[in-house]
């Protein structure tokens, strides 16, 4: 997943001509520096004419010229940004939201963003101002179905995002609130790709280049966090989105009860889980953290939190408490992780320019990520 910078060896490459410049040279030189030959007396002879020396013709090589690469154009965007990941049969176009920084050259570094539940794309549109004023493009994603759509569209990137001057190699998520997504996305193994894509027309894309995953004030269904404090929320969430049928509250509180007493590292294994407990655990980040990809292959993490949440579960506002679990989780599970608390900031925060927040989250994660793609 990391980007490597391939620098030609640099040597000295000579022509025919050359060659046979340095060969005569030798021969002479070894002729002038010979030992002395011993002195012979005179015998007459008849005289023979000299031989006509004749100029050896210079034989010219045409230098080969290496064409210089073409430029990809960039594919146009229409003026709201949007543009089609997916057609499904019989439903409507599939859309995200590119938009490109004014300066710089491309391929740019970008972001994916991941809208809060319910959240439309444009309210965002402060935080992604800030960070096209530092180079990034961005591509925002109308979160709505806690997965399946965000893999379709990150399919069809992995496919296309060079025609839209969107580097790879220098690929981050964002996540608002709902942390089912982007932090999933980052670390599903092979077997949710192939289950989250069944429906989607993009294949499955052999590498998945995420270099790291920002979220701002997400809830993460950690077990001792919201998986328990919100279960009456999580099961009406699920249910209403298909990703289970009839889950109650009381089973939520089972599993996160359940998923307190086993490491996330035995959750994958352990027979404790019924059916339907996996079925909600598998769609969590961290049931996926300790493998079965290596944790050098996993993205970095950055965790901001607003300080000022509300505390009714209805509005989905975690406190600060769901991060600092999350930041520990993952570091037991060797990912690298970074955090920053903005103690005055609220949930909405991030969607309002006067508040400073999307500039402050902005630049965190510019600062962030230029030591990853550093590293890279």
């Amino acid at each position: 997943m990391s980007a490597h910078d391939s620098r030609p060896k640099r040597g000295i490459e000579l022509g025919h001509a050359e060659i046979g410049t340095l060969f005569v040279a030798a021969m002479l030189l070894i002729a002038a520096c010979g030992p002395a030959v011993p002195t012979l007396e005179a015998v007459a002879t008849t005289a023979v004419p000299a031989a006509t020396t004749v100029p050896p013709t210079a034989t010219t090589v045409a230098a080969t010229e290496t064409p210089l690469p073409t430029a990809t154009p960039l594919a146009a965007l229409p003026a709201d940004g949007r543009v089609i990941y997916s057609e499904p049969a019989g439903g409507s176009p599939q859309t995200i939201i590119v938009r490109r920084p004014e300066g710089g050259d491309p391929p740019y570094p970008w972001v994916f963003v991941t809208t809060c539940l319910g959240c439309l794309p444009y309210v965002y549109d402060d935080f992604t101002d800030e960070l096209l004023a530092r180079g990034y493009a961005t591509v925002t994603f109308l979160t709505g179905d806690f997965g399946e759509g965000e893999f379709c569209a990150w399919a069809w990137l992995e496919q296309n995002a060079a025609g839209y001057g969107l580097d790879m190699e220098r690929a981050l998520v964002f996540t608002h609130g709902v942390g089912l997504v982007g932090p999933v996305l980052g670390v599903a193994d092979d077997s949710l790709w192939r289950e989250l894509l069944s429906n989607c027309p993009n294949p499955e894309p052999a590498t998945v280049h995420i270099r790291g995953v920002a979220t701002y004030s997400a809830w993460c269904a950690v077990p001792a966090g919201t998986l328990a404090d919100w279960a009456k929320l999580y099961a009406v969430v699920l249910n209403d989105l298909g990703v289970t049928r009839d889950l109650s509250e009381q089973a939520v509180t089972d599993l996160a009860r359940l998923l307190q007493e086993l490491p996330p590292s035995e959750w994958r294994t352990s027979d404790r889980l019924d059916d339907t407990m996996r079925l909600v655990a598998h769609r969590t980040p961290l049931y996926y953290i300790h493998g079965p990809k290596p944790a050098d292959q996993m993205p970095a993490f950055l965790l901001i939190h607003g300080g000022q949440m509300e505390t009714d579960p209805n509005y989905g506002e975690p406190p600060t408490e769901e991060s600092e679990l999350m930041a520990g989780a993952l570091e037991q599970a060797g990912l690298s992780v970074e955090t920053l608390w903005l103690p005055e900031a609220r949930f909405y925060d991030i969607q309002l320019a006067d508040t400073g927040v999307p500039a402050e989250t902005a630049e965190a994660i510019d600062t962030w990520a230029q030591g990853l793609f550093v590293e890279d």
